[in-house]
């Protein structure tokens, strides 16, 4: 198993609205949630919409965790926006904004796009943060997110490229999905 599996992901639009927001099931946990949500009756059971999670859907957990990262996105584009201002020399094209917070097992990272899109990923945290500290694998897994953070931008660029896409609301494209989803099977290990 991989020590930090990529568990949920989110774009965010410029104005906090969501655009895009799924969790991705381990593949041990996969089979227990699919026959979970096949034994659950109908969602009119549960007008509150805490049934467990189907396939291509976030967990009202993850968009409590979505929602609070947000505070601390502004606050670390705040501080970034003040370091380059005062630094003459600085890296102004970096838009990964690198751990946001931690919150329970979950490591909460986010990216910025030039045009304030917010790309929040949330990884499932496998080692106590001492134990992280110390392998050396916590650097090259921040390596892979970066990467797997600029995959998720070119799609979403490719997506807003298409005449007929939706650019304010809800992403609704099965390319888009289908390649988020590519790029994470990837990232966590899967085939």
């Amino acid at each position: 198993m991989v020590a930090q599996a990529l568990v949920s992901l989110a774009l965010i639009g410029k104005d906090n609205e969501p655009l895009y927001l799924r969790d991705f099931i381990p593949a041990s946990e996969d089979d227990t949630a699919t026959d979970a949500a096949a034994n659950s009756s109908s969602v009119d059971d549960d007008p509150f919409g805490f049934m467990p999670c189907l396939e291509n859907e976030s967990c009202l957990r993850n968009h409590f965790i979505i929602h609070a990262s947000l505070d601390a996105f502004e606050e670390q584009l705040a501080l970034k926006q003040q370091q380059s201002s005062s630094s003459s020399n600085s890296n102004s094209h970096d838009s990964y904004m690198g751990l946001l917070c931690p919150i329970e097992e979950l490591r909460v990272y986010g990216y910025m796009t030039k045009t304030g899109v917010k790309i929040i990923a949330m990884l499932e945290d496998t080692l106590d943060f001492y134990q992280f500290q110390r392998e050396s694998s916590g650097q090259s897994r921040e390596a892979e997110l970066k990467s797997l953070f600029a995959k998720i931008h070119v799609l979403f660029v490719e997506y807003t490229l298409n005449p007929f896409a939706k650019l304010k609301g809800k992403i609704q494209s099965k390319r888009f999905n289908d390649g988020v989803e590519r790029h994470v099977k990837l990232f966590n290990g899967q085939k």
